[in-house]
C-alpha cells in the first residue's frame, strides 16, 4: 500500500488482490482494465439519489455505465466533475451514461454541489460508503475518493481507475468496454 496526496488530501492506494489475475491488465495511465472474459459481475447498488429518487444500478443494463465515487469536500473530485459532466452529454446518445456515488456528505452538502456544477446525472446518496462494499476485491484500488469504474452492457465491471482521471483516461475505460476484444497496453 501506497499513500499519495492530491490537491492536498491523501488516499491509500492499494495494490490489486492479486496481481497476477488472469485477465487484469494496468496500462500505463494507471487505467485497470478487465478481459471480458474474465470481468466479474457488479454488485446491485441501490439506494436514493441526492434528490431522494430511487436507485439501483441494475435498471442500466444493456448501457455501459460509469460511475464515480464523488465527496465534495474532495479537491480531485471537484476537479474532475466538469469533464465528467461534458463526457456525459457527449456520449449519452451512444449507450453510455453517468452515474455518481455520494460518498461522505451530508445530504445538503451534497445537494450544493450537484448544483453548483449543474450535474443533470443520478447520484446516489451513500455518506458512509456501504454501496461499494460488495464489490469484487480488487476491483476498487482506493480507499479514498475519487474512484471511477465502468461496467459493460452485461453489467461487469470492464475498467477501473482509483483517484482523480481525465477525458484521455475515462475514453480508454469507456472504450474499452465497449469494445471488449481489443488488448490494452502496459503490464
Amino acid at each position: 500500500m501506497a499513500a499519495v496526496v492530491v490537491g492536498g488530501v491523501a488516499f491509500a492506494v492499494l495494490a490489486p488482490d492479486r496481481p497476477e489475475r488472469t485477465g487484469y491488465h494496468m496500462t500505463d495511465r494507471g487505467v485497470m482494465t478487465i478481459d471480458a472474459k474474465d470481468r466479474p459481475k457488479v454488485p446491485d447498488i441501490k439506494g436514493k439519489t441526492v434528490e431522494g429518487k430511487p436507485f439501483r444500478l441494475s435498471e442500466y443494463r444493456g448501457k455501459t455505465v460509469v460511475v464515480n465515487a464523488w465527496a465534495f469536500w474532495c479537491g480531485p473530485c471537484r476537479l474532475e466533475m466538469p469533464m465528467l459532466i461534458d463526457f456525459e452529454k457527449s456520449m449519452k446518445d451512444k449507450g453510455v451514461v453517468v452515474v455518481g456515488i455520494n460518498h461522505g456528505s451530508d445530504i445538503d452538502a451534497s445537494k450544493a454541489f450537484v448544483r453548483e456544477f449543474g450535474v443533470t446525472y443520478p447520484n446516489l446518496h451513500d455518506p458512509m460508503g456501504k454501496s461499494t462494499l460488495g464489490m469484487p476485491k480488487g476491483v476498487i484500488q482506493s480507499r479514498g475518493v475519487p474512484y471511477t469504474f465502468v461496467i459493460d452492457a452485461r453489467q461487469k465491471i470492464a475498467s477501473s481507475a482509483s483517484g482523480a482521471i481525465n477525458r484521455e483516461m475515462l475514453d480508454e475505460m469507456t472504450a474499452w468496454a465497449m469494445k471488449p476484444s481489443e488488448k490494452t497496453t502496459g503490464r
